[in-house]
């Protein structure tokens, strides 16, 4: 087992960094850059709707929801987002306020291996000494396949009481589900892709209530149960964005991952691949990065922001521009671009 622990930590601790450099920036909007690309601009940067600066906590015996939620709203449409392996939604708090700003309610569970909850339970001790992440019993277990697919039903089975705490109605005619890596994973199975558990016994987790998902650096065949067919039976819509330089626990390279895309139904799904991104891309940027960095985090709001405009808003304008060149022309090629 290859010691995770300094790599793991470190990398949380920087993630943290990141998310708490970027909570000033969500109140603010830059200047337009001469010739930039107006509704890509609007995408990429808040909203019209300032968001509660910290997310509403609805706690459940299983698990606790973090619900951000914009202010001065009647209502808003539903997004349950999935966090990462050992990670925690607080990690990507830049993103899902850049999302609640633009009008959208995102519940976001935190998930049994939750670092910050009882991830560290996946830590095993090495003979030698120390202590090192056994990784692979956190993806590969079934049981917690179907506990974060139940935790992310949650927000579909007690919209209500969600909306009580927010204090506006949660709309979920039309519910989108987001997850980055593990996360992406969860998003896969729900939209209907089959898995084969241990001894090869088939898995379904398929739950026809959400409309379309966002699939954040998911996985692709060889790894955690998925073969070559796994996909042939999902045809709701998704966007899969996958940063061009991503690595991560799997091993899998970037083009593997983008195997859900090419495998399923066609029919409104959306590829955005970030040539020069890494594996931070979702988390945004840390204090101090490069401009290339916060261009590249800019640019994933965007895309990721016109995907639900166009689909839990049912915006044709925005629908016609993503299923385009649109944002490589509007990115200058900084993001590419493929639709089937």
């Amino acid at each position: 087992m290859i010691d995770r622990r300094a790599v793991l930590l470190g990398s949380l601790a920087g993630l943290a960094t990141g998310a708490k450099a970027n909570q000033e920036n969500l109140i603010m909007r830059r200047t337009p850059v001469p010739g930039e690309d107006t509704r890509w601009y609007q995408m990429s940067q808040n909203g019209p709707w300032n968001p509660y600066e910290e997310p509403f906590v609805v706690p459940f015996q299983s698990t606790r929801l973090m619900v951000h939620a914009p202010r001065g709203l009647k209502s808003g449409r539903l997004v349950v987002f999935s966090h990462g392996a050992l990670t925690d939604p607080q990690v990507y708090r830049p993103i899902l306020q850049h999302w609640a700003s633009h009008g959208f309610v995102v519940v976001a569970p935190v998930h049994d291996d939750s670092i910050f909850q009882r991830g560290l339970l996946a830590r095993r001790a090495e003979v030698r000494g120390g202590a090192s992440w056994d990784v692979d019993r956190v993806l590969n277990d079934a049981l917690a396949w179907d506990g974060r697919c139940e935790a992310c039903r949650l927000p579909l089975e007690h919209v209500d009481l969600i909306a009580k705490v927010v204090g506006m109605e949660v709309n979920i005619d039309r519910p989108i589900v987001i997850g980055h890596e593990f996360g992406a994973y969860v998003v896969q199975i729900l939209l209907g892709a089959k898995v084969e558990a241990d001894m090869g016994r088939p898995m379904k987790f398929s739950d026809p209530r959400w409309y379309a998902g966002l699939m954040l650096s998911p996985q692709g065949v060889g790894i955690m149960g998925l073969n070559e067919d796994s996909w042939q039976d999902v045809t709701r819509p998704f966007m899969l964005v996958q940063p061009g330089l991503d690595s991560d626990f799997t091993g899998q390279s970037p083009a593997q991952r983008i195997d859900p895309f090419t495998r399923s139904a066609p029919n409104n799904k959306h590829l955005a691949w970030f040539p020069e991104a890494r594996r931070n891309l979702p988390i945004g940027p840390r204090a101090g990065a490069r401009l290339a960095e916060v261009t590249q985090f800019e640019d994933f709001r965007a895309v990721t922001t016109a995907f639900l405009y166009a689909y839990a808003n049912y915006d044709e304008q925005t629908f016609s521009l993503i299923a385009s060149d649109w944002p490589e022309r509007a990115t200058l090629g900084r993001v590419k671009v493929s639709y089937r």
